[in-house]
């Protein structure tokens, strides 16, 4: 736990600097409030949301709201920065929550979003093989139950709400993020990683310095991309009445739908 607070940590130094002095933010899916204090030391009002049940409640260092999930509980406007870590990959009703986002945004508010990559899924995945053949080993079960322990989990499982781990290689793209924030009435003001490299069944933790990790990430690829997002400077109302329009694809969309869906389809093909 203590690690995972410091690579969080560590994350949003790199969003620190976008944030306006003295600015009102919130903080969605905050879990146990470890990036809410740090804000809140900053100089920052903070409020921080999270679902019931978050696997952090015991840990928590810092007031958080429990809400339902669907809707914020703050009035329009209300907010000059919504910021989530981790987080959006986790909400299967992602495009529509957009819209909450943008209603308790001021208008010409940021949003920022640190998201899975494309790689941290396929390091993740790949580090799931060992995990499970460590978990067979020390299994109690007899040669057919380790069978058996192989032959239903020899797959990795999906991390997000959506999908599976072989559409993640493309929907934690960052041109799949970029895509959903563009047609979700949002206009990117800045993307970049967090140059850090790490999976999802970390074993090394404090084993490799998170300067190593640093490193480690020009070869093998930055485990989060970083999205800020700002409120068109226009009436957020009509962003919203313009949100019901998404649905239409331009030729140049359907093109790249076709093209996304031939990569699946080969990553399929090659783990058949």
């Amino acid at each position: 736990m203590e690690y995972l607070e410091r690579v969080r940590r560590l994350e949003l130094e790199l969003v620190l600097p976008r944030l306006p002095v003295n600015s009102k933010v919130l903080e969605i899916g905050a879990g146990a409030g470890w990036q809410a204090s740090v804000l809140a030391e900053k100089g920052f009002a903070v409020e921080a949301v999270d679902t019931e049940g978050s696997c952090y409640e015991e840990d928590r260092m810092w007031p958080v709201t429990i809400y339902d999930g669907h809707t914020l509980p703050f009035a329009d406007e209300h907010f000059d920065v919504v910021f989530s870590s981790n987080v959006l990959e986790h909400v299967p009703h992602i495009e529509q929550f957009q819209r909450e986002i943008l209603r308790v945004l001021k208008s010409g508010g940021l949003a920022i979003h640190v998201l899975p990559s494309a790689s941290w899924r396929f390091w993740t995945t790949v580090a799931y093989y060992p995990q499970l053949i460590k978990e067979v080993m020390n299994s109690p079960y007899g040669v057919r139950g380790k069978l058996y322990l192989i032959r239903t989990r020899r797959y990795a499982p999906r991390h997000g709400e959506l999908g599976d781990s072989f559409t993640e290689l493309i929907t934690f793209s960052r041109r799949a993020w970029l895509k959903l924030f563009r047609r979700t009435g949002w206009t990117i003001e800045k993307t970049y990683t967090n140059r850090l490299f790490y999976t999802g069944y970390d074993t090394f933790n404090f084993a490799l310095p998170l300067r190593v990790r640093h490193w480690m990430s020009y070869l093998l690829g930055s485990s989060c991309n970083v999205v800020a997002a700002e409120v068109a400077s226009d009436d957020v109302r009509m962003i919203h009445a313009e949100l019901n329009h998404a649905t239409n694809k331009s030729p140049e969309s359907d093109a790249l739908d076709r093209e996304e869906s031939k990569a699946l389809a080969t990553l399929k093909s090659s783990h058949a």
